[in-house]
């Protein structure tokens, strides 16, 4: 338990406690026993957020909340963007962008991807890669990759093309 002198207080004595009275969750309360220790009242407990919102914020609990909340979310978006720079640190380097490589579709294939790739304003990976999950569905059950006698692989290709950006 702290005893506590209010400032400016020059006669001897306390003001007030910490820790004499605790909280239902055993938190320490505040405790004001001096007729001058504005902006608290005499003879009240605060608990940390209530003694925050008369010293900083004039009483004004929302006026307090709001700035707790403001202050919580910039030091959540600051953690998160350590993270995100820890992250990238431990990232490779990029390798360079290689072009789809068209020549090794089928001729009808790959004239079709790079016609409608230069239609549309696009790199040839925005058509091929879909290209293979389309071929892929064609062959659908028809063929499948026997790993073992009992495990057989459907061909089924799963892709996604996104921009770096």
């Amino acid at each position: 338990m702290d005893y506590l002198t209010r400032p400016g207080k020059t006669a001897p004595g306390w003001s007030a406690s910490l820790g004499h009275i605790r909280s239902d969750d055993g938190k320490p309360l505040l405790y004001v026993f001096s007729d001058n220790a504005a902006p608290f009242e005499k003879h009240s407990c605060y608990d940390a957020f209530a003694a925050y919102v008369h010293l900083q914020h004039g009483g004004d609990f929302s006026r307090a909340a709001a700035a707790v909340r403001i202050r919580y979310a910039q030091q959540v978006n600051d953690a998160q963007q350590a993270f995100h720079a820890a992250v990238a640190e431990q990232l490779p380097d990029a390798e360079p962008y290689r072009p789809f490589p068209t020549d090794l579709l089928p001729d009808v294939v790959a004239q079709y991807v790079v016609d409608h790739a230069d239609a549309i304003g696009v790199d040839a990976a925005f058509v091929g890669v879909p290209m293979l999950s389309t071929l892929a569905g064609l062959i659908g059950p028809a063929r499948q990759l026997y790993l073992k006698r009992t495990w057989q692989l459907p061909s089924i290709i799963w892709t996604v093309t996104t921009t770096s950006n």
